[in-house]
């Protein structure tokens, strides 16, 4: 990398902003597979302004309506058709610090000193990816339920999430079997079944479209395809499937999903919010030059507010209990 003859903070902090803004927040939702589809399928909204996120839903079909003749009246009867869910912003961030003695030692080049602070930009922004991803799998209590909404609790047919408690709520419940037992494709605990509650029945736009799973529950479902192998070269036995999927949805595993849980999803089932004032922004250093700090340190911070949310939930579901 180029740069000067000489250690300048303006130039380092302008140009770590840039780095972050323009590649490294590009970069933060890939490498895991829920996040990349969050990112890439539901894709975050950027929204300001209020304390919540406000969310319409259809809870019912209008009864008013349908056939009449000559002079029937119209019904005008008020119907109770629609509810609101309620999100609330989550607060995340990431520290990048540089001792003193890194960057003083790399006074005499701008350069070497920006490259140190990239790499350890590169390091925040994996770690902060990390538990973001983590978190998504998991239920919203962690750290005194500071954490964003992830699937355990938004895939669920019970307790409250945006502010409707389940239990008096139907049309706000997704689908949900207690397997206790093997994966299996067909029978009443099986994928097919799943698969099906989760659809309308009313074509392919109309089906889930993403399946996730923990690792042992992806390699027991190839293991009930492997039948199927066929062998493309006689010079090479591959005995794998290049990628894996169920009635032409895809399925993959990941590292943090909830072990012995297969999720059923439809992208336009969730929602994904990051405030726009908030979207991996970068706070100016603390410095003990300054005495904004009581170390002898370089530190900022990445500061992001996101959410993770469910407007339909019915249109998924999860096998639960799979002992594979």
């Amino acid at each position: 990398m180029a740069g000067g003859t000489s250690w300048n903070s303006d130039f380092a902090v302008a140009t770590l902003d840039h780095y972050i803004a323009a590649a490294v927040k590009d970069q933060v939702f890939d490498e895991h597979a829920l996040l990349a589809w969050i990112e890439k399928q539901v894709r975050f909204d950027r929204i300001a302004g209020g304390d919540n996120i406000l969310i319409p839903l259809g809870t019912a079909e209008d009864e008013n309506g349908g056939s009449y003749s000559g002079y029937d009246t119209f019904d005008t009867d008020p119907a109770e058709s629609l509810a609101n869910a309620f999100y609330n912003w989550k607060s995340y961030q990431q520290p990048i610090i540089a001792p003193a003695r890194e960057i003083l030692r790399n006074k005499g080049r701008s350069e070497g000193v920006l490259d140190m602070l990239m790499a350890k930009t590169d390091v925040a922004m994996a770690s902060l990816r990390s538990k973001l991803n983590t978190h998504a799998f998991a239920d919203g209590t962690g750290n005194s339920s500071k954490n964003i909404l992830g699937l355990s609790i938004l895939v669920d047919s019970a307790g409250t999430v945006g502010g409707l408690a389940r239990a008096t709520a139907p049309y706000w419940q997704a689908n949900e079997t207690a397997v206790g037992g093997a994966l299996r494709i067909d029978t009443s605990v099986g994928m097919l079944r799943m698969y099906n509650n989760c659809s309308t029945g009313s074509g392919d736009g109309a089906r889930p479209d993403m399946i996730f799973t923990d690792q042992d529950e992806y390699e027991a479902y190839e293991n009930l395809l492997a039948p199927d192998i066929r062998h493309t070269q006689r010079s090479v036995g591959d005995g794998t499937f290049s990628g894996l999927a169920f009635k032409g949805v895809p399925i993959q595993w990941d590292a943090d999903a909830t072990a012995g849980i297969m999720y059923f999803l439809r992208a336009s089932a969730f929602s994904a919010w990051i405030h726009p004032d908030r979207d991996f922004f970068h706070t100016k250093p603390a410095r003990a030059e300054d005495g904004t700090l009581q170390q002898d340190a370089w530190i900022s911070h990445i500061l992001l507010w996101p959410e993770f949310a469910i407007n339909e939930p019915r249109r998924t579901g999860k096998l639960s209990g799979l002992n594979d």
